[in-house]
């Protein structure tokens, strides 16, 4: 793993933890197909005494999202305090909440979707609640404003399972506007031309980490990092017809 400039939106900072506001684009670990352009080699640029933080290649990363999603995402920048981070994820110590752009609006304004999650049998890429290896996942969702035919949708995870966001929502029967993985690239039956050109204009899965809150790893005192809507999807809202928040 080579370090590479790349500029990072830096939230919070001290001895024992970087916290990153992530960019949409920026895959977090290499992988198939990707081996450069990732946070992994940025962080290593950023500081070179990451490079064995949590293992050889992990730059102290603890948990990762998806390519298209932005938002918190927090660093260890030294091995006890990826050790301590490490357990309290396993431990689902960890609170966090995401801000989705849905398709439809939920019949509930809120509810609980217990489906487990695992590789789908037909399409590797994909994840799937069929899967005959998949594993317990929990979502809490809470319908933050509607507009017809689209919803905010603020979810909270209480387990951290690969697209688990994305696969809960579909299942519930309302994708993620961009999301083209789980069925939400659906911009031709939309009638009006504002809202039209703004869902073809965004091309990733309507997905922002809002909100991390844990145990500071040294002090074990209780810490809260948001990092607001991006541009982009403050765009979509307002051109759909939302108020960011």
């Amino acid at each position: 793993l080579a370090p590479e400039e790349i500029p990072l939106s830096v939230l919070y900072e001290d001895d024992d933890l970087l916290v990153i506001d992530k960019q949409a684009g920026l895959v977090v670990h290499p992988g198939a197909g990707v081996r450069h352009g990732t946070l992994a080699a940025a962080l290593l640029h950023r500081d070179p005494k990451l490079a064995r933080v949590g293992g050889e290649g992990r730059a102290g990363l603890v948990h990762r999202l998806d390519k298209g999603t932005t938002g918190v995402m927090v660093i260890a920048r030294h091995d006890a305090a990826h050790r301590v981070l490490q357990a309290q994820f396993v431990a689902r110590g960890v609170n966090k909440l995401y801000d989705a752009l849905v398709w439809g609006r939920p019949r509930q304004p809120s509810g609980t979707i217990d489906l487990p999650v695992g590789r789908d049998p037909k399409n590797r890429v994909k994840m799937s609640t069929r899967s005959m290896q998949a594993r317990a996942a929990e979502s809490r969702y809470l319908v933050a404003q509607e507009l017809p035919g689209f919803a905010w949708v603020q979810v909270q995870i209480l387990t951290g399972r690969t697209h688990q966001v994305r696969v809960h929502l579909t299942a519930l029967g309302h994708p993620l506007i961009g999301d083209e993985t789980y069925g939400g690239a659906r911009a031709a039956g939309v009638m009006d031309p504002v809202r039209r050109r703004a869902i073809l204009a965004f091309q990733r899965p309507a997905l922002h980490a809002r909100r991390l809150e844990l145990d500071h790893p040294t002090s074990g005192q209780r810490v809260v990092f948001e990092a607001l809507w991006p541009d982009d999807l403050k765009q979509l809202w307002c051109a759909l017809g939302g108020i960011p928040r």
